[in-house]
Formats: C-alpha cells, sequence, structure tokens
C-alpha cells in the first residue's frame, strides 16, 4: 500500500507539472502527412475541475468603452509592447465613409481619446497592429485606392503621434485580404486572375519596406499568418486546401523559401503559428479527417527544421476549429480551440513542453452553451490567458481562463463581460511581462448600437 501512495503521489506531480502521457508515435508515419501522429491522450471532461489552480493576485477590472456609435464598428485589433503600452484599432462606418480608429493606453487602464488616423473613404477595413523597434507601433489595413483596394500602413513615433499613412500595395483588379501582423511584420493574401498569392512588408526603423511576394505566385495561400520578435525574425504559416506551407522570415523582409509541413488529400485551413525568442515555432491547424475536424500540431527548431504533425485534438469529440497559439521564452507553447461535443461547444486547450511533447486537451469553458472564438497570449514566462465568446442565456459575452506555469493549473473560467442586453464578439487579449494584461472586444446592443470594450487584467 505504501508503493502504491508513493506513485500515486509521484503521477501527481508529474500531472501537475503538466508532462504528457502518450503513446510513441510509429517509425512509419510520414512527417506531414494525412497520417502524422496523434498525441495518444484522452481528452478532459468538459466541466470538470482537474487542475485547476488559485490565484488571488490579480483579476479582471470592470469593462469600460472605448468607443460607441450608432454607426457599424469593425472587429477590433490589439497588440501589446514589452513595456506594458496597448495598442487597439478598428475600423467605423460614418455616413461620408469609413475611418480608422484607434486607441492607446499606457497601463491597460486609462485609454487616450481614440482618434480617426484616416479621412473618411470608400472603404477602409481588417486593421492589424504590432510593435516594431524602439516601441513604434505599427498597422496595416485595406482601404480603396487610386487602383482599386490597396494594403496600406502607418506608425507612430514611439509616443503619440501617428505619421502619414503609406500606400504599400496596389494592383488593379486583384483584391488583398486576412490581414495579419507580427511584431512589425505584415502578411495579406492577394487573389484575382491566376490564384492567391501571399505577400508580406516589413516596418524597418522608421520607414516600411517594399512589399514582396512569399514564395511562388499563384500558390492558392488562404489565411496566412505570421510571428515575429521586434526585430523581424520569425515565421509565416498558410494553407493551399490540401497542405499546410510555412516559411521563415529573417529581418523583416528577407525570406526562406516556403516549405510544406502538412500534406495529403484531406482538407486542411485556420493556420496559425507563434515562434519563441530563440527562432523556435509552433505551427496549428484544422484538418478534416477521419470523418470530422481535428486540430493538428508540428514543432520547428532552428536545428532540426519542421517535425512530423501531431493531432492534438482527440477522440470522443469532433468538430474542432479555431486553433490559436502562443509561446513563452523558453520554448513552451499552449493551444486553445473550440470543439463539439454533439451538444454544445467547449473552449480546450493542451500545452506543448520541449522534450516531453503535448498534454491531453483539457476543457477551459464551464458554461454548457455554446463557447466560440478564442484568442490567446502568453507572455515569456509562461503565463497565458485565454478569451472566447460564450454564450450564456439569451446573450453572448466575454469569459476568460488562465494558465499559471507555478504550481501548473488552469485557474477557473469566470466572466469578464456580461450584459443581458447587448451581445459580444471576437474578442480579443494580450498580456505583458508582468503577467497583467487588457481584453478588448465588440459589443452590440439595442436598437443598432455597437461599440468597442476594454478590461483590464491586474
Amino acid at each position: 500500500m505504501k508503493s502504491l501512495n508513493k506513485f500515486c503521489l509521484l503521477l501527481s506531480i508529474l500531472l501537475a507539472l503538466g508532462l504528457s502521457f502518450g503513446a510513441c508515435s510509429g517509425d512509419d508515419a510520414d512527417p506531414g502527412t494525412d497520417g502524422g501522429t496523434d498525441a495518444g491522450l484522452e481528452d478532459g471532461a468538459a466541466g470538470t475541475d482537474e487542475n485547476v489552480v488559485v490565484d488571488d493576485e490579480l483579476s479582471w477590472l470592470a469593462p469600460t468603452y472605448l468607443d460607441t456609435t450608432e454607426e457599424t464598428v469593425g472587429s477590433v485589433a490589439l497588440a501589446v509592447h514589452a513595456g506594458g503600452e496597448y495598442e487597439a484599432a478598428w475600423n467605423e462606418s460614418q455616413a461620408d465613409g469609413d475611418e480608422l480608429i484607434m486607441g492607446r493606453s499606457y497601463d491597460g487602464t486609462d485609454w487616450n481619446n481614440p482618434v480617426a488616423i484616416t479621412l473618411p473613404v470608400f472603404s477602409c477595413d481588417e486593421p492589424v497592429v504590432g510593435f516594431g523597434s524602439g516601441g513604434r507601433a505599427v498597422l496595416l489595413y485595406v482601404q480603396a485606392g487610386v487602383g482599386g483596394m490597396s494594403v496600406f500602413g502607418n506608425s507612430s513615433d514611439g509616443q503619440d503621434a501617428w505619421g502619414e499613412v503609406v500606400e504599400l500595395q496596389s494592383e488593379p483588379n486583384r483584391i488583398p485580404g486576412a490581414l495579419d501582423m507580427g511584431g512589425p511584420v505584415g502578411v495579406w493574401n492577394l487573389g484575382g486572375t491566376g490564384g492567391v498569392d501571399v505577400w508580406s512588408v516589413a516596418h524597418a526603423g522608421a520607414n516600411w519596406t517594399t512589399a514582396v511576394l512569399v514564395g511562388a505566385s499563384s500558390m492558392d495561400g488562404d489565411h496566412p499568418r505570421v510571428a515575429a520578435n521586434n526585430g523581424g525574425d520569425g515565421m509565416a504559416v498558410w494553407s493551399t486546401g490540401t497542405e499546410i506551407w510555412a516559411a521563415k522570415v529573417n529581418n523583416g523582409d528577407q525570406w526562406d523559401t516556403p516549405v510544406a509541413i502538412q500534406t495529403g488529400s484531406v482538407e486542411v485551413m485556420d493556420a496559425e503559428v507563434a515562434v519563441d525568442t530563440d527562432g523556435n515555432a509552433v505551427a496549428v491547424w484544422r484538418w478534416a479527417g477521419s470523418g470530422s475536424y481535428y486540430i493538428k500540431a508540428a514543432t520547428y527548431t532552428p536545428e532540426g527544421g519542421w517535425g512530423e504533425s501531431e493531432r492534438i485534438s482527440t477522440g470522443g469529440r469532433a468538430a474542432g476549429s479555431e486553433p490559436v497559439v502562443a509561446m513563452d521564452a523558453s520554448g513552451r507553447a499552449m493551444v486553445a480551440w473550440d470543439e463539439n461535443d454533439g451538444g454544445s461547444r467547449w473552449i480546450f486547450a493542451s500545452r506543448f513542453i520541449p522534450g516531453s511533447g503535448w498534454s491531453s486537451p483539457y476543457s477551459i469553458s464551464r458554461e454548457a452553451k455554446d463557447a466560440n472564438d478564442p484568442a490567446i497570449s502568453m507572455n515569456s514566462n509562461g503565463k497565458v490567458v485565454v478569451v472566447w465568446e460564450q454564450e450564456v442565456g439569451d446573450t453572448v459575452d466575454v469569459w476568460s481562463a488562465r494558465y499559471l506555469p507555478e504550481p501548473g493549473g488552469w485557474m477557473p473560467a469566470e466572466p469578464i463581460y456580461t450584459d443581458d442586453g447587448w451581445d459580444a464578439h471576437t474578442p480579443k487579449v494580450a498580456l505583458d511581462e508582468a503577467g497583467q494584461g487588457v481584453a478588448v472586444w465588440n459589443v452590440n446592443g439595442p436598437e443598432t448600437t455597437f461599440g468597442v470594450m476594454a478590461a483590464a487584467l491586474q
């Protein structure tokens, strides 16, 4: 009996540290093919309280409005600088055209009065925001230009002032979309006759680089995503229908030849990527295999390149979607996604530890109604915040869960925003080096009222 108790104690300690116990993948599995490997782990039961930890040092403050209007408001974008500065961006439709609105906070609570940094134009959409060298906030968006829809950029001076709008790419009869930004590096796809290309631009010093084609033309690149440090070193990923491709970037605009990290004959989509300070990367995507959709992942090291893909959503549930991923400075990663159990959608998460692999998927949402659209942030010390849309009663709220690397586990899910008369959409979150953070989201209420809200974790 004493030996059994010692074994159980040891097992409990290892599980608390987040180590995974799964079946080893076979040597004959083809890297990056439809099969890949499974993480080999049973998924945690939705709504259980395993691995729940308690931390009373931080809490979410009451939400505040950044903007309210009777005009349509687009999805809000968010980024955080290592020094704790937050930038939020969204577009707002006015009677005389669209405007791009920026809001800034230096502590997560006090936001400056949001300002329009563009004049009203016919169309202004898809803002994405990041940070480059010298604390400069950088911004990309799509706007109606002289020859059609164009990609525009702007940057701050590292303080409060924004510069002049710059047109970065414009090609007649071609439409840019699916913009993303990691650090000072931006990517998008450019559609039109002949296929869909993946393009990139970077902000270096005080100027924008020339837009460049990433990889071969007409790759049909869909949903490009990029992650990079402030110096412009990072990784981009995208899907081409049945393949996932990745390309490494150095200094913002020096791209390596893209490589396929998932091949086969089944549909793949919604690729996302994260990088750490040493150049390691983790990519995740949605994979249509075994009669449903699952979440797969692959890891990259500068020494060994891309490894074999693994299925990290497992077993008794299906229809996994909307994966998001983040990394810390030690190469540890966290992935979150929503998954259907046949009755409701839940938010699941899995943790990656170099040398140990992926943990068992664990349900971090708690309400027995649909949870959707997760967003994630992880600081260099391994603290994680996930936010998502949560149906409660007849409204849609914003909920959150936090992972603490010490002692190792998830805090109970909690609501950030609830309002019987308003619905929340597309939440975003950013965490600073101190473990404090900000969440932002869109709201719509009665009588066609729209808004943007924020809440601070302090």
